[in-house]
């Protein structure tokens, strides 16, 4: 994917991002050198997630 600005070392706060669309946003963002925040209803999904990936 390409970006038209740059977007290492940004913060950025994903909600519903424990499945789905969100959960794909935030690997992509992580992925492009973002700090993602994730946020979303379901803690078990959250919880299994964390440290899964560097960056989120």
């Amino acid at each position: 994917m390409t970006f038209r600005f740059e977007l290492a070392d940004k913060l950025v706060l994903v909600t519903g991002a424990f499945s789905g669309l969100g959960l794909q946003f935030s690997r992509t963002l992580a992925a492009e050198g973002c700090r993602v925040a994730m946020c979303g209803r379901r803690i078990d999904l959250g919880r299994a997630l964390a440290g899964m990936q560097p960056g989120l």
